[in-house]
């Protein structure tokens, strides 16, 4: 089993996820089929093209209740608002206090990243 798909396995009944830095959706569109129909989630991310894309990319996908500009560094939400959070961080500090400040308590936290794919896309570019 890849880690990802564990990952969609230890969500729980009715989790509430914010996804900081969604990017494109993909991590969702890709793994739509492990995704339980019961649980809420909120995409955000900086770049309105990527939240353009991102709509495209999901809106079929009942499970997203939500997508919204974010500076990950001033989140707009109550604290210990989800359940699961994803974020994209570079300061270490700053993301161990956002995981208390968010987070309910005894829940869970995932840090992924997409960073082939961007490099891949990155290198395509610049040819």
């Amino acid at each position: 089993m890849l880690f990802i798909e564990y990952t969609y396995n230890q969500f729980c009944p009715n989790a509430k996820i914010l996804d900081i830095g969604c990017g494109d959706g993909t991590i969702w569109l890709n793994n739509q089929n492990k995704i339980s129909n019961n649980i809420s989630i909120t995409l955000a991310d900086i770049s309105l093209k990527m939240l353009e894309e991102c709509q495209n990319n999901t809106q079929h996908l009942p499970q997203i209740k939500t997508i919204e500009e974010a500076d990950c560094y001033y989140l707009p939400y109550l604290d210990k608002s989800f359940d699961n959070l994803e974020p994209l961080y570079k300061k270490k500090k700053q993301l161990y206090e956002y995981m208390q400040k968010y987070l309910n308590k005894n829940n869970l936290f995932y840090l992924t990243t997409h960073a082939g794919m961007f490099v891949a896309r990155k290198r395509k570019k610049c040819r």
